[in-house]
């Protein structure tokens, strides 16, 4: 993974049937790191910090990767386990509920922040359209072990976490994904609960 490579990982959940999907950017930092490693760190969040924020409802499929700049890879796949589900007792919020996660840049403008949709919220953790705090600190706990390797720690995880702009990448400015790349300098989680609307159940049937 050369310097200033850019990298698209996807993190992909079931929930009620339906297919939950994240899509986090990521810029090499050196040259002595793989794709797998990079998804392998990722999985590593997932299953220890992630999922036992999450409903035993939710259920990680695989997370996979590729190169996207300088040029296009072949796709790698790494698949979730048998045991690879949500570790809190009790049914799941619906599938277009979601905890935020907030990507901050240090840049002002919506092109220069992310935010990621962490569905399987348990409806335990859930009191009046908000996440409750014991919930909340698990979900934390998610974007903290993120922080900690992909901003803190980038000599052991050589990788930045950041937010590439879909927008600037297209006319009039048609940046490259490197151009178009900003690393995060934070990660957060809101306490209000969030929707994504597609992900609910017969949109588009």
């Amino acid at each position: 993974m050369p310097i200033d490579d850019i990298y698209e990982v996807v993190t992909d959940f079931e929930l009620h049937g339906q297919h939950c999907l994240n899509v986090y950017h990521f810029k090499g930092s050196n040259n002595f790191a793989s794709l797998n490693d990079l998804i392998n760190a990722v999985i590593d969040c997932i299953r220890t910090a992630l999922l036992p924020a999450l409903s035993a409802e939710a259920k990680l499929i695989n997370v996979r990767g590729k190169t996207i700049y300088p040029a296009l890879s072949d796709e790698s796949i790494i698949s979730g386990g048998a045991g690879d589900v949500g570790g809190q007792a009790g049914d799941s919020d619906v599938s277009f509920a979601a905890a935020l996660m907030t990507m901050r840049t240090g840049l002002g403008g919506r092109s220069n922040r992310g935010r990621k949709f962490l569905a399987g919220v348990p409806e335990g953790g859930i009191s009046a359209s908000r996440i409750t705090t014991g919930e909340l600190a698990l979900v934390l706990a998610y974007a903290t072990c993120l922080a900690n390797k992909f901003i803190s720690n980038t000599s052991t995880y050589p990788y930045f976490i950041g937010v590439l702009s879909k927008k600037k990448m297209k006319a009039p400015q048609s940046l490259s994904a490197l151009a178009a790349f900003r690393n995060c300098t934070s990660l957060g989680v809101s306490n209000v609960l969030a929707t994504q609307v597609r992900r609910k159940i017969g949109r588009g049937v």
